[in-house]
């Protein structure tokens, strides 16, 4: 795998963990 492909998909886990996370606090905080 590339560089700029690896840079890429952890960039993409990093934001979906992210979206995950704040989802989660939202529906069990609201």
């Amino acid at each position: 795998m590339s560089r700029e492909n690896r840079i890429l998909m952890v960039t993409f886990v990093f934001l979906a963990m992210l979206g995950l996370s704040t989802f989660l606090l939202f529906r069990f905080a609201g």
